[in-house]
């Protein structure tokens, strides 16, 4: 059963004894400073295209009656740019923390979205321990077993699966 929930969660021996003591081993923080890389890149652009409409800052227009500064819509539009690299950013600094939940199984399959035909039928598959819900693959979802016990040990924020382990 071991061997099954590490090929379909995508662990190792090494994963799980890290993500036991709390911590994630070295591959996974490898995992995440590539995810978060991609997010930087297009921070950076972002910036860019702020940058640029800032531009349209530096010859601030006076309102015609009262003389007082206004923004352009270019302004308005780097401002509003900015503010969302900014927000952005703070969300990314995440505390990857391992958390730990330990329980059986209950194993749903959920229609989301009925389709034409029933071949067109969209599942969610949910492995949820202790009320915590995990979306997981179907071919994953066919090695769960209801009712059985089992460790899951996640990232807290994203509530992404790290590592699991069968019980009983």
């Amino acid at each position: 059963m071991q061997p099954d929930l590490m090929a379909r969660f995508g662990f190792d021996e090494e994963d799980l004894a890290a993500n036991k003591s709390g911590s994630l081993s070295t591959t996974q923080k490898q995992l995440f400073q590539r995810d978060n890389r991609g997010f930087y890149i297009s921070l950076v652009f972002l910036s860019i295209a702020a940058l640029v409409g800032a531009a349209e800052l530096v010859p601030i227009a006076l309102h015609p009656a009262t003389r007082l500064p206004i923004l352009t819509w270019g302004g308005v539009i780097a401002l509003v740019l900015l503010a969302i690299g900014l927000i952005g950013s703070l969300f990314t600094q995440m505390n990857y923390r391992v958390e730990k939940v330990r329980g059986p199984a209950h194993l749903e399959k959920v229609l989301i979205l009925r389709g034409e035909t029933e071949a067109l039928d969209i599942w969610s598959h949910e492995f949820i321990v202790n009320q915590l819900t995990f979306h997981v693959v179907e071919t994953t979802f066919q090695v769960l077993r209801q009712g059985d016990v089992y460790a899951v040990y996640y990232a807290k924020h994203l509530r992404q699966i790290l590592s699991v382990e069968h019980i009983t």
